[in-house]
C-alpha cells in the first residue's frame, strides 16, 4: 500500500518553524538557509491545502489548521524518536536528563542526589535548567519537573503540593521572639524574593493582614540569597515548599508562627513520551516520588 506522505524534510522544517515562530532561527537550527526552509513549509501547505502559518512582517503565528496539525505530528515525531532509540538500543545508556528551575535543583534536587547514588552508582544524571528543554519535542530532557495547578484526582506523578509559612533562623527568634500573632511579623525585615513578588501579599491576605506593609523589606532576585538571608538572621523570609525543606549541614530555619498559606499549585513530573518505557527512566521516577513523598509536611519545620 502506498502511503500518501508529505516529505520527512517538510515535516522537519515546519515543526522547528512552528516551535520557533521564526523560520531564521529553523534555519540555524536545521543548518539550512531561511529561504529553504520558507520553501520546505510552503511545499507542506500545498500538500497538505491549507495554510499551516498566519505571515506578517517579523511575525510568524501558527493558524488554528497549523496548531492542530503540529500537536499531532509532536506525537508522531516523539514515537518516531523512540522507536529509533529502541532500534538502536541508544535508550539503554544509563544517562537521564532532568529539566527542573535553576532554584529547585539547587536548594531541593541536588540535596537529594547522594540518596540516589547511594544505590545506583552507575547513574548518569544531568540537570538542565534552560526553559526551552521543557519542551520534550527538543529532545533535550527525558523528565521535567513542572509547576502547575493541582489537579482534581491525585496523579501517580504528582510530587507534592506548593504551600509556604514565613521562616526565620532559630538565633533570630530567639533574639526576637516569641512572635505569636501574625500582626507582629511586621515590625521585622521581611525578606522579599523577586521570583515570585505576590508571595508575602497572598500569605498576608490569607492571615488576614490585608496590605499591610512590613518595617523593612529586604530583596533579593533569586531564591537561595532570601533563605540564606533568613539563616544569617537577617529577617523572616518567605519558606515554600520545597525550597526551605532541605537545608542540610546548614544554620535550621523555623517557622516564627504556623501559619501556612496553600497556594493551589504542585510539582509534577512529567516524562518525555520516547523515554516513558525505559526502565531507567522508571526507576528514577519510583525514587523521585517516594522520596517527594516522605518529605516533612508544611505543618512540620521548614528547615532541616
Amino acid at each position: 500500500m502506498t502511503r500518501n506522505l508529505p516529505p520527512f524534510a517538510a515535516i522537519r522544517a515546519f515543526e522547528a518553524a512552528a516551535r520557533h515562530c521564526s523560520m531564521q532561527n529553523a534555519s540555524e537550527e536545521l543548518q539550512l538557509t531561511p529561504s529553504a526552509i520558507s520553501h520546505q513549509v510552503k511545499a507542506l501547505e500545498a500538500f497538505v491545502g491549507v495554510a499551516l502559518f498566519e505571515r506578517a512582517p517579523g511575525r510568524l503565528t501558527l493558524t488554528a489548521a497549523g496548531s492542530a496539525y503540529l500537536t499531532d505530528l509532536r506525537q508522531v515525531l516523539e514515537l518516531i524518536e523512540a522507536a529509533t532509540a529502541r532500534a538502536s538500543r541508544s535508550g539503554e545508556t544509563s544517562h537521564i536528563t532532568v529539566h527542573m528551575f535553576h532554584s529547585l535543583a539547587e536548594l531541593w534536587f541536588v540535596p537529594m542526589l547522594k540518596d540516589f547514588y547511594r544505590n545506583h552508582p552507575d547513574m548518569q544524571i544531568s540537570i538542565v535548567s534552560d526553559p526551552a528543554a521543557s519542551d520534550f519535542a527538543n529532545g533535550i530532557a527525558d523528565v521535567s519537573i513542572v509547576y502547575e495547578r493541582i489537579p482534581d484526582g491525585q496523579e501517580d506523578r504528582f510530587l507534592f503540593a506548593d504551600e509556604m509559612a514565613p521562616c526565620c533562623s532559630e538565633a533570630f527568634l530567639q533574639e526576637n521572639g516569641p512572635i505569636t500573632t501574625p500582626e507582629a511579623i511586621l515590625d521585622f525585615p521581611l525578606i522579599w524574593c523577586d521570583s515570585d513578588p505576590e508571595e508575602w501579599p497572598t500569605w498576608f491576605e490569607h492571615v488576614g493582614l490585608g496590605d499591610r506593609e512590613p518595617r523593612r523589606w529586604i530583596g533579593f532576585d533569586f531564591r537561595a540569597g532570601a533563605l540564606e538571608a533568613a539563616r544569617e538572621g537577617l529577617g523572616i523570609a518567605m519558606g515554600r515548599r520545597p525550597y526551605a525543606d532541605l537545608a542540610f549541614g546548614r544554620p535550621r530555619l523555623v517557622k516564627p508562627v504556623d501559619l501556612v498559606a496553600a497556594t493551589g499549585c504542585g510539582y509534577r513530573l512529567a516524562v518525555a513520551h520516547r523515554a516513558a518505557h525505559l526502565a531507567k527512566i522508571k526507576l528514577f521516577t519510583s525514587w523521585l516520588t517516594r522520596t517527594s513523598r516522605r518529605m516533612p509536611r508544611s505543618a512540620d519545620p521548614v528547615g532541616g
